[in-house]
């Protein structure tokens, strides 16, 4: 992270801290930034829009946002269609984007070790959870 801000100009000083400080300095908000995961484990995630973009939210580290924002989010679920839903949730979430408080880093990959013969589980992107009557054991046993 130090190279790539560098590349684009920013002197980068990374503070090591001891990591029994770690809750305190992310509920205090003292660090300029952090670098932080999450992943939804729901394919249907813009249910979950606010908990990630709202400036309230546990999850926008951040804290960046407005109330204007918040309202724009919070509106996406009361909209009656599926498809009603992502078109809003993709114009809010482009503005929240904007405020460069949560940035998309990657979607990288995920790895899983399972036995031999399990069939269907295993690394996905959008096909998780898997349905439980998809998930088995090749020729019927472990």
């Amino acid at each position: 992270m130090v190279a790539m801000m560098k590349n684009i100009g920013v002197d980068m000083k990374v503070r090591q801290v001891p990591s029994t400080e770690f809750s305190k300095i992310l509920a205090n908000k003292e660090f300029d930034m952090i670098y932080s995961g999450f992943k939804s484990s729901d394919p249907y995630g813009v249910a979950y829009i606010c908990q990630m973009y709202c400036s309230n939210s546990t999850l926008n580290n951040s804290g960046t946002g407005t109330k204007e924002l918040d309202a724009e989010l919070k509106k996406v679920n009361t909209l009656p269609t599926e498809e009603e839903q992502y078109k809003a949730a993709n114009a809010v979430e482009k503005k929240t984007l904007a405020t460069h408080g949560v940035m998309p880093v990657y979607s990288g990959p995920s790895i899983w070790a399972t036995k031999p013969g399990l069939a269907n589980w295993g690394a996905s992107l959008f096909a998780w959870p898997p349905l439980p009557e998809t998930l088995g054991w090749q020729n019927g046993t472990p």
